[in-house]
């Protein structure tokens, strides 16, 4: 009988343990204290590091990233869903280690509820007022880039909204964007193809009426050849000759309804269901360039269920749809 009495007072300590543990994580590291809030708004370092403590461990970033040595930290009040205002927690720690956490208010504390993203390099972070939903939409300028390996350089702004418990992407635009591809990389091209190719694109982009915002964003998209014969060394931008550009002007509205920022809605044909349509993937800078046509004639779309999907262009009878494309 000893060996019995014994498991169940092991079992009891493991219990006890837990819910120990569970009581700590719940009290002191997914939450702090308007007082905690305070202290580090008046520049005290025990709220910040109490704060960037919290936001890492919860965030289930501690791991990953360790404990930054330097870091840069930011609170913001912002009405985000509802009336009251709730915590955006905005940590920098470094290339790569960006991040933006929500606290929700409760009981004079603010409760961690999730992490709306990571980013690569955060350039700004701003809310602008949703009035049909009464709540915040958050903007983000984010940084890509450049990668040795991908020859790739880009800032993107992306765009969240409150839905279903939780923050959800529903804006995905290029502000800027630039890659260079040697065409011996192909395995399908003769050897005697020794092209550099440079894409870029900058987009010019107005915003309108910020209660139930339209987005304009023109955008102008060049593609340019070198004759260079080195495969590892990127030519000079005098060495480029342009071959093709166009400019695209696009209008992304806010839909309450899609809860996304949407082209037009239209119907998807093959099973007659409503769709809005998100993205002409076709207007990508690579759309000049014959050979990468593998999103050509797609769209990338939503249904009314929340599904997001790419689909054929012929699939979809639209709506209006505010748009031009002149291509040089």
């Amino acid at each position: 009988m000893k060996w019995k009495t014994f498991i169940l007072w092991a079992a009891l300590a493991i219990l006890i343990a837990a819910f120990g543990l569970t009581y700590y994580y719940t009290s002191h590291v997914a939450r702090f204290s308007e007082r905690t809030l305070n202290s580090f708004m008046n520049g005290g370092s025990r709220g910040r590091q109490d704060i960037f403590t919290s936001v890492l461990l919860v965030s289930g970033k501690w791991r990953a990233w360790g404990k930054p040595s330097q870091y840069s930290l930011d609170v913001r009040l912002e009405r985000l869903k509802g009336k009251q205002k709730d915590a955006l927690v905005i940590l920098k720690a470094g290339a790569g280690q960006s991040l933006i956490a929500y606290y929700e208010k409760r009981n004079g504390y603010y409760q961690y509820r999730c992490l709306i993203d990571s980013f690569t390099d955060l350039l700004d972070v701003q809310v602008i007022p949703l009035a049909e939903q009464n709540s915040g939409l958050i903007l983000v300028r984010d940084h890509k880039g450049p990668m040795p390996e991908t020859r790739e350089e880009s800032v993107f702004i992306c765009a969240y909204a409150w839905e279903d418990g939780r923050f959800t992407r529903t804006l995905n635009l290029r502000e800027s964007y630039q890659a260079y591809y040697n065409e011996l990389w192909d395995q399908n091209k003769p050897a005697g193809k020794c092209h550099w190719i440079h894409v870029a694109e900058r987009a010019d982009i107005l915003w309108e009426n910020a209660n139930n915002p339209v987005i304009h964003v023109l955008t102008r998209q060049t593609y340019a050849l070198s004759q260079s014969v080195s495969q590892a060394q990127i030519p000079a931008g005098q060495d480029f000759e342009l071959v093709r550009s166009r400019d695209i002007l696009e209008e992304y509205v806010w839909s309450g309804k899609w809860m996304h920022f949407i082209l037009f809605e239209g119907t998807d044909t093959k099973n007659a269901e409503p769709v809005a349509v998100l993205e002409d993937l076709s207007d990508g800078p690579f759309g000049l360039i014959g050979q990468f046509t593998q999103v050509s004639r797609k769209y990338r779309v939503k249904y009314i269920d929340g599904t997001i999907d790419i689909v054929d262009k012929e699939r979809v009878r639209p709506g209006i749809q505010i748009k031009g494309t002149r291509v040089i």
